[in-house]
This record gives C-alpha cells, structure tokens and sequence, in this order.
C-alpha cells in the first residue's frame, strides 16, 4: 500500500490552506488600500489614463512566494519521510536544490504561477473600476463624482472580491505545493518507485478525477499523469487546463519498487 494516503494529505493541508488563506487575504486587501489611496491623490487619471495596469501587487507576489516556500518545503520533506529512505549527510544538498527550484517555479520573468497571480489581480481591479465607472456614466456623474464613488465603494467591492481570490489560490496553490513538493522530496532519494493519482472521494470531487484514480493507479516514475484527455506531472499541475488544477484536492503518492 502506498506510504501517502489522501487522507494523511488532506490533514495536513487543512492548517496550511487556512494560513495561506490569511496571508493572501491579507496581501489583496493591501493592494486595494493602495489603489484607493491612488484615486484619493490623482483621481479619475488612475482609471481613464489605465494607470489600473500598473497598479502594485508586489504584496500578492511576495505573498504568493511565501506560500510557496514554506509549503513545498515542508510536503518534499514529507515526501521523503513517509518513505523512510534517507540517506545520511545529504540534507543539506538536498535543501539547497529544492529551494533553487522554488525560486525558478517563482521568479518574476520565468514563473508561470507569478505571472498568472499578478494578472488575476489586474483583472479583477479593472473589473470592479469598470463597473463603478459605468454606473457614474449611466447615472450622469461627473469625472470628479466618479473618483469619488470608486474612493467610497470600492475597499467593500474589492474586500468581497479578494476574500473569494484568496480562498481560491490557497486551496489552488496549497494542493499544487504539496504534490509538487512531495514528488520532488521522493525525487531527491533516488531510488526506483511507482507513482499514483489519489483522488479525495467525499462524493465532491470531479468525476475526471476520480477516473484518474483508475486509470493512473502505480504507473513508472517515468510516465505522465492522464486526466480529462490531458497529461501532467502530478494532481494540480499547471500545465492542466484550469478546469482540471483549480480547487483540485487530489494527491500524488509514490512507493518504492521493491
């Protein structure tokens, strides 16, 4: 039977998700006072001249790369203690080689995750401005009246909106970080193992997944995952269409060949 089960993953990531939550939230809220403190100072210019696109969500990507860190991290030396096949003196190695691939997955010009988050955020600001703006238009607001609707309406738009993104990328990205960083701390052992997709069965889960289950039940090391007609690395992968990674709660385990 394999090491990991769904459920000792599913423990484990309860507590994580919930903190990564907070830390997300509280990211988004920062980057929404600071666009209502921008149409404070310059008005209706943050909006027509689309000073929205370069509105600072450093604090959602500083967020987003804590997350990360802590929570591979912490699953990839899960991963290699549930297989109890450590070898002495080569922590230290090992840790520098997992962190080098955090920062990759994360950097700013090379991480997919990153760029997607920094997007997302920009999205939804120019979303909640444009319908706020279009209401001013509708209701014959003038440009100085309108700045002033986004000024009082928009942290309560915005705080609604961010609570709804942050549960999403926590649970997204909680589940992402564990099979990645559990697949990368059995990767670390060098040893011969089999893989499997082990699908959360709460009668809540995709009905794509739960044949993923099936048909990827200790496939090689070697092979690719298959789920809904797409191949991945493991359950979340970002190479999968959003409809198959996000709020995915599936685990990846593995066991040695004997």
């Amino acid at each position: 039977m394999p090491k990991i089960t769904w459920t000792s993953m599913n423990r484990l990531r309860k507590p994580l998700t919930e903190r990564n939550y907070r830390i997300m939230r509280a990211a988004y809220l920062k980057v929404g006072r600071d666009f209502v403190d921008r149409v404070k100072r310059f008005g209706m210019q943050v909006v027509t001249d689309g000073d929205v696109k370069t509105a600072d969500v450093q604090p959602v990507v500083d967020a987003y790369k804590l997350v990360y860190n802590d929570s591979v991290i912490r699953f990839a030396k899960y991963g290699r203690e549930q297989l109890k096949q450590k070898k002495a003196g080569d922590d230290e190695l090992v840790y520098s080689r997992w962190t080098r691939d955090i920062e990759t997955m994360t950097s700013a010009t090379t991480g997919k995750f990153i760029r997607t988050i920094q997007t997302t955020t920009i999205d939804e600001i120019q979303r909640i401005v444009g319908l706020m703006t279009q209401e001013g238009i509708d209701e014959g607001l003038s440009i100085e009246s309108i700045a002033g609707l986004i000024d009082s309406r928009f942290a309560k738009e915005w705080g609604d909106a961010s609570k709804w993104m942050s549960r999403r990328i926590a649970q997204t990205e909680t589940i992402r970080a564990s099979n990645y960083g559990t697949r990368m701390g059995v990767d670390s052992l060098g040893i011969e193992y089999v893989q499997s997709w082990l699908c959360t069965q709460d009668g809540r889960e995709r009905e794509t997944h739960a044949q993923a289950a099936i048909d990827n039940d200790r496939i090689p090391s070697s092979q690719r995952f298959v789920v809904g007609g797409y191949e991945c690395e493991y359950p979340g992968d970002p190479n999968l269409p959003p409809e198959e990674s996000i709020n995915c709660r599936c685990s990846w385990t593995a066991e040695p060949v004997d």
